[in-house]
């Protein structure tokens, strides 16, 4: 019996996103100092960006953090990100500084990942949802 669940696709990327915690480290790396900055920053864009793996599935697109990260954080499970394509309303490309910056929209949020080659990313999405 074929996987359900099966990977179709995996990229390195950064997502934006609002929940990430810092953990000891982070706080004892950044100092005060490093630690109002950092909050002031991720007031200004909405987040912090945190590096992981795309995850192109046949049920959806997921998001894992990278365990690089775990020293820094401490609420790696939480940054975990699931979207069904089923509640996938849409997929749009946008300037950034860095890369191609992509948002995953649903009726509830956005998520905004970045990476090169974004139109490629974008291609398999809209491959696999419409499979």
């Amino acid at each position: 019996m074929p996987d359900p669940d099966k990977i179709l696709s995996t990229k390195n990327v950064s997502a934006l996103l609002d929940g990430a915690k810092m953990g000891r480290l982070s706080k004892m790396i950044l100092g005060l100092d490093g630690q109002i900055s950092a909050n002031l920053s991720k007031k200004m864009i909405g987040g912090q960006w945190i590096s992981g793996q795309a995850l192109i599935k046949t049920t959806g697109f997921e998001f894992q953090p990278s365990k690089l990260n775990q020293p820094f954080f401490k609420n790696m499970d939480e940054l975990r990100i699931l979207i069904p394509w089923s509640e996938l309303n849409q997929v749009s490309k946008r300037f950034g500084m860095v890369a191609s910056i992509i948002d995953l929209e649903t009726s509830a949020d956005t998520l905004s990942i970045r990476c090169y080659g974004g139109d490629e990313l974008i291609s398999q999405i809209n491959a696999a949802r419409t499979a």
